[in-house]
């Protein structure tokens, strides 16, 4: 009995010797996240190692969200995405990986169900089918009250789409196509999101699973022209001042604890951008790299810039962390101001000076004199190309417009 007790011992001893000795995951993997409602949604999903350190990115077309640490004890994978509040844990075995990606959402835990599978040889482009589906489409989506742009490319012979309301982009989904059946998706650590769309000549229609509890979203959309983009909301004119003669005015606390006030002297008869931002909002994420960048290079001619930041949980100690890694994540300057939450109401008790708020990131550019000069809501990111550039160019405009009076 004691020998094939000691037998067992050494069977366990090996098992658990082989399990810590298995070389990690590293490479390219197909891989999926499941909606609440059953969907599946795609995107591709890499593992490298650099010496001891493991880490993982998702990837939606040329789109990387990268982990900020990473471990693998020979049977599971753990990622963890700081700046998102997400973790990635998954077993690998069989050369299938299989487990969850969970997050905050609000004042909850989200979880959702992740699997991947080796990539495949690459199945060959069926560019000829989706050709006619290239360019951009006027969309209306069940319970929205404004139409977005549905926007499709094509990338190294692949279909690539973004979607473009007045709160900014979607990010990159990437596409497959089959006679006039379509589907698009995205996964970021953020947002899982799914269109399911029929081609009939110039008009789409479809449903939109945006990876929450609520229910799928209809839409049908039309091929853009002259006329239908003149239904398209502006988003330098979403959201205006109540008063436009009465400068604006905050006070909230900085990542440290202390009150940062319009009235302090840093800010008296500068350039101001004040951004309206989370770090849980991927626009977000966009736009504080491109403010950095211009805080560096006009900072010396006048320009200050500060971001009030609306959190998820109501922690405030919790939401600061949050905030101190999307800082780190962009390296960024300029102060940083919890705000308050992303709770019903609050953006309107805490800024009331601001009607008609449409959206994160929502941006004012403020004169020397203290008035708001305009508000852009949202942000175009990367995925949506010219838009991209050419927003980013008008902002530059308008700061060194202001900055010469």
């Amino acid at each position: 009995m004691q020998r094939k007790f000691l037998t067992f011992l050494c069977l366990l001893f090996l098992v658990s010797c082989a399990r810590h000795d298995a070389q990690p995951p590293v490479g390219d993997w197909d891989a999926t996240v499941i909606t609440p409602n059953g969907e599946r949604v795609s995107f591709r999903f890499h593992v490298e190692q650099k010496g001891t350190s493991i880490s993982g990115s998702l990837i939606n077309g040329e789109d990387r969200n990268e982990s900020t640490s990473g471990s693998f004890d020979g049977e599971t994978l753990r990622l963890r995405f700081d700046y998102y509040d997400g973790d990635l844990v998954a077993r690998y075995d069989d050369q299938v990986l299989h487990g969850a990606f969970t997050r905050q959402w609000r004042r909850e835990t989200l979880s959702r169900e992740f699997s991947a599978q080796r990539v495949a040889e690459a199945p060959p482009s069926n560019a000829a089918d989706f050709r006619p589906l290239l360019g951009d489409w006027v969309m209306t989506i069940e319970g929205s009250t404004n139409k977005s742009v549905l926007s499709l490319i094509e990338a190294n012979g692949q279909l690539r789409a973004t979607v473009l309301d007045v709160s900014g982009d979607w990010g990159t989904f990437t596409g497959r196509v089959q006679d006039d059946q379509f589907i698009l998706s995205r996964f970021d650590g953020i947002n899982a999101r799914l269109i399911r769309g029929t081609r009939r000549t110039d008009t789409l229609a479809g449903v939109i699973d945006r990876g929450l509890k609520s229910k799928p979203s209809g839409f049908t959309a039309e091929r853009a022209n002259a006329s239908n983009r003149k239904s398209l909301p502006d988003p330098a004119t979403q959201a205006r001042m109540r008063n436009p003669s009465t400068p604006f005015q905050f006070g909230f606390v900085d990542l440290d604890g202390k009150l940062v006030s319009s009235t302090d002297t840093r800010f008296a008869e500068k350039v101001l951008i004040i951004t309206i931002t989370g770090s849980w909002c991927p626009n977000c994420h966009d736009e504080a790299p491109f403010l950095e960048d211009l805080y560096q290079r006009h900072r010396k001619e006048g320009l200050e810039i500060v971001a009030l930041a609306f959190e998820y949980t109501g922690d405030a100690q919790r939401d600061a962390e949050q905030l101190k890694s999307f800082v780190r994540r962009h390296s960024l300057t300029f102060p940083v101001l919890l705000a308050g939450t992303t709770d019903e109401g609050e953006m309107a008790r805490k800024l009331p000076q601001i009607e008609n708020f449409g959206g994160y990131p929502t941006t004012l550019f403020v004169g020397r004199d203290g008035l708001v000069r305009r508000i852009h809501t949202g942000f175009d990111g990367a995925a949506t190309g010219a838009r991209f550039v050419r927003l980013k160019a008008e902002m530059e405009e308008l700061v060194k417009s202001l900055l010469a009076e």
